[in-house]
């Protein structure tokens, strides 16, 4: 009996127990009721301003169901109408959210609409299968007022000296604060406050450099040309300049037999160590200096913006370019510290009738690659980042263990994938058929817009046949990706001339091609291939020899095509219509290139902030090197010179080419191989007044100085020729006062100084100017002055700035004492003078007595 009681007690505990294994199951079949909401931000908000709304269910989902499906919000106008937003998918935690743009004023009512689903993934203890019923939000009130909301203010751009980070909250900033991740094939650098003077900040040496001297006589230390560049692969990050440098290690032995040369290469027993360094950007200081990986050179940078539900925020890399056999893998190193994060092994690459493309920069900074194969017929897009996410990915799909799965899915929302080598195959976002047989090859890369391409014969010199040109739309906006937008030809016109792809503009619409023979260029639609104008004005024939890296493709900005290389003279081309707007002569008087004519050989450095910068470089420059080449900086609408330096700075066709980031220019100098930085830099203001006070009516002596304490004046050669400070001087000095300053040229008996404003809080608390000066070629400024009032004087002296330098400012004080009074000499009384009253009483008396007389007299009988 015992037996069979214990045996309904288990039959019924394993009942218990079966049935609540079963539960899942019996409540998958429940319904359960929804809770839509709605919000939006700002509330209420001005007419035509832009309102975020946030809208789904508060009930969350689970991966990998990515949310709640098909939800839509109705939107009550004042007039009425009823509009519909949707359909939307929210993200697993129930919601998301679009913006709308109100158009009238007076109250909006505002619904989410929840449809009847089935919720497919367990998820925050509702199993699934689940069926989430049909419902609705409450109503929102939007109020839309005819006046606008107001929003926190931005800071206002920089007006004094400024470093990086910069803080999250200048967002304004994005316009000053820039990145130089590789050369861009057009040389246009927007986010800058462009340098308007020719002010140094530092110089550096990369090599030795400069005159040998002695028994060399009159030449120069090489400077990479041609072909051994110095200063490539050269990165600006995050307010840091990152450049390669050779190091020998030890000498050379003999070797037999061919010497292969290369970018590290290596002599018998001889290496040379290949370093890398960082140099913050605005003073040149080291930041550090290290060997990357096996003896690693920088190619290019990166700042990519990562997003996820989970993450939000920029990362920075420097990439370094590794050949493994056939192969070629991409390494990825920390800007901060050069430290190794992550490697990407065989990057796709141009082989057989596969073009892999350079590398383009996404809108998020991702870099891709356009793989195609115009003969079989296929594109495809590699996208750097999708190797990461999509590796941890397919190890999430592919993984049984739980905690893999955890693992890979953490690793795919997020980002620092630190010490990990992934296989490039991953990067692949997509891979579409296109039409075969497309004639040549692409040649400009345009993500989410073009691909452009096309076919030039540039070898048989005789042939008069036409040109073939196409593009492949990226817009899906514009149709379907891949769609080839258009396959035209174009007869140029006859002689036999040499053509080439030149410059590029999206903005502008604009394909360029160059015609060797005749120093012209053609106009073609980007859009359509359809020839818009040409040839423009034929230039020098100096300009027939084209070649190398020399700015021989023009540079378009601004709506202008700027032409112009060896033969000296810059033609600025309306791009609309192919008219030249202006020209500037490069002119160089003193006739220091024998082969070069009248004019200095053109190399565009950078446009940026409306000025084209122009520099000299050649091919392979002959020793002693020509003197004066220029520095030339143009309005880039006008062609006004903004200043012009000879002699500053000769560039060099592979030694590197010129930067701008942070508003900041960097150029490396073959008259003495050292790197240098031009922009605005700080300056110093001081003042003194008399230490004693003065007596009123009395004039006073205001003195100062306003010195430039850029990093490059507090170096042991400069600081020791100015053991005083550098003067600051003023923008049209600023060319020959850099020579003078860094580069030991005699002193420019011309130089001026700048302006400073001197005001005094008197004793009466009134502001007020009390007169402007300038500073002379020492930097000292003085003014002499009447104080108007007694009492204590706070003095300050302002320098403005200029384009040189920010804006400083000193402060000081003097007394004046109170004015005297006269001294008054005092008044006693005056002491009485008888004198004449005692004349009178005598006279009086004499009087009466005659009187007296004269009636006595009369009285004799």
């Amino acid at each position: 009996m015992t037996r069979i009681k214990t045996a309904i007690a288990t039959l019924l505990i394993l009942t218990f127990v079966f049935s609540l294994f079963a539960l899942p199951a019996a409540l998958a079949q429940y319904r359960k009721k929804p809770y839509p909401f709605i919000g939006a931000m700002p509330n209420p908000v001005g007419r035509g301003q832009e309102v975020l709304l946030h809208f789904g269910s508060l009930d969350q989902t689970a991966w990998p169901q990515p949310g709640w499906f098909n939800i839509t919000v109705t939107v009550e106008k004042p007039d009425g109408k009823i509009e519909t937003l949707g359909p939307f998918t929210t993200d697993t935690t129930g919601g998301t959210g679009a913006v709308i743009v109100p158009d009238q004023v007076g109250t909006y009512y505002l619904t989410t609409n929840f449809p009847e689903q089935v919720l497919t993934t367990t998820s925050a203890g509702i199993p699934a299968g689940t069926i989430m019923e049909a419902g609705k939000s409450e109503k929102l009130a939007l109020n839309v007022t005819q006046e606008p909301r107001t929003f926190y203010p931005d800071a206002p751009l920089p007006t004094e000296y400024w470093t990086r980070p910069v803080n999250a909250q200048f967002r304004g900033w994005n316009a000053v604060a820039s990145n130089w991740y590789t050369t861009p094939n057009n040389r246009y650098a927007p986010y800058n406050d462009a340098p308007g003077a020719p002010h140094i900040l530092w110089a550096t040496p990369l090599a030795e450099g400069g005159l040998a001297g002695g028994e060399l006589g009159v030449n120069n230390y090489e400077m990479g040309d041609a072909y051994e560049g110095k200063f490539v692969g050269q990165v600006i990050i995050d307010g840091m300049l990152f450049f390669n440098r050779q190091i020998p290690q030890n000498a050379p032995q003999a070797t037999t037999g061919a010497v292969s040369l290369g970018i590290n290469a290596t002599f018998g027993n001889a290496t040379a160590e290949q370093q890398v360094v960082a140099l913050d950007l605005k003073t040149g200081k080291e930041v550090w200096t290290r060997v990357l990986g096996n003896n690693e050179r920088v190619s290019f940078g990166q700042t990519m913006y990562w997003q996820t539900m989970n993450l939000y925020g920029a990362y920075s890399y420097i990439w370094t370019t590794v050949t493994v056999g056939t192969r070629t893998d991409w390494k990825a190193y920390d800007p901060l510290t050069g430290r190794w994060e992550f490697t990407i092994m065989d990057v796709p690459a141009s082989s057989g009738t596969v073009n892999a493309g350079g590398n383009v920069y996404g809108p998020n900074g991702e870099i891709l690659k356009y793989v195609i194969d115009t003969t079989k017929g296929w594109m495809a897009q590699w996208n750097s980042t999708q190797v990461v996410f999509n590796t941890y990915m397919q190890l999430y799909l592919n993984s049984t263990r739980l905690s893999d799965r955890d693992t890979a899915k953490y690793w795919s929302e997020r980002w620092r994938p630190m010490g990990y080598t992934f296989n490039a195959s991953f990067g692949y976002n997509w891979n579409i058929t296109i039409p075969t047989g497309l004639p040549g090859n692409p040649n400009a890369y345009f993500p989410g817009d073009i691909i452009t391409g096309g076919f030039i014969n540039t070898t048989a010199r005789l042939w008069d046949g036409p040109i073939y040109l196409w593009a492949i739309n990226l817009n899906a906006s514009r149709g379907t990706v891949g769609q080839v937008r258009y396959n035209t030809t174009w007869t140029p016109p006859s002689g036999g001339l040499t053509l080439a792809f030149g410059a590029r503009s999206t903005d502008d619409r604009l394909i360029t091609v160059r015609a060797k023979e005749i120093r012209a260029f053609f106009g073609f639609n980007m859009d359509t291939g359809q020839n818009l104008w040409g040839p423009t004005e034929t230039r020098g024939y100096m300009d027939a020899f084209m070649g190398g890296p020399s700015g021989e493709n023009g540079m378009i900005a601004y709506g202008k095509l700027y032409l112009g290389t060896v033969a000296g003279v810059l033609q600025a081309i309306d791009v609309k219509t192919g008219e030249v707007s202006w020209t500037y002569e490069n002119k160089q008087p003193y006739t220091e290139l024998m082969w070069g004519g009248s004019y200095w050989p053109i190399e565009f450095a950078f446009s940026s902030d409306g000025k084209v910068y122009l520099l000299h470089t050649e091919h392979s420059g002959n020793s002693p090197l020509p003197r004066g080449a220029p520095f030339v900086c143009l309005n880039a609408t006008t062609g006004e010179i903004i200043f012009k330096v000879d002699g500053l700075f000769r560039f060099t066709v592979w030694g590197g080419d010129p930067m701008l980031a942070d508003s900041t220019a960097i150029i490396f100098n073959t008259y003495d191989n050292r790197i240098y930085a031009v922009g605005r830099g700080p300056s110093q203001t001081t003042v003194t007044a008399p230490d004693t006070s003065v007596p009123f009516g009395s004039s006073v002596m205001i003195r100062g100085t306003v010195t430039d304490i850029s990093a490059g004046t507090q170096e042991s050669a400069v600081a020791s020729r100015f053991p005083n400070g550098v003067p600051a001087v003023s923008d049209e000095s600023m060319g020959e006062w850099m020579k003078y300053v860094y580069q030991q040229t005699q002193k420019p008996t011309n130089a001026s100084g700048v302006e400073v404003v001197l005001s005094v809080l008197d004793s009466n608390n009134n502001i007020r100017e009390i007169g402007r000066t300038t500073s002379d070629a020492n930097g000292f400024y003085s003014l002499n002055w009447t104080p108007d009032i007694s009492g204590k004087y706070n003095v300050f002296a302002a320098f403005a700035g200029s384009e040189s330098y920010w804006p400083s400012h000193a402060e000081t004080a003097f007394v004046v004492d109170p004015a005297t009074e006269p001294v008054q000499t005092p008044e006693y009384p005056q002491p009485i003078d008888y004198t004449m009253s005692i004349v009178g009483v005598g006279i009086a008396i004499l009087a009466a007595i005659a009187v007296v007389g004269l009636v006595l007299f009369r009285k004799k009988p």
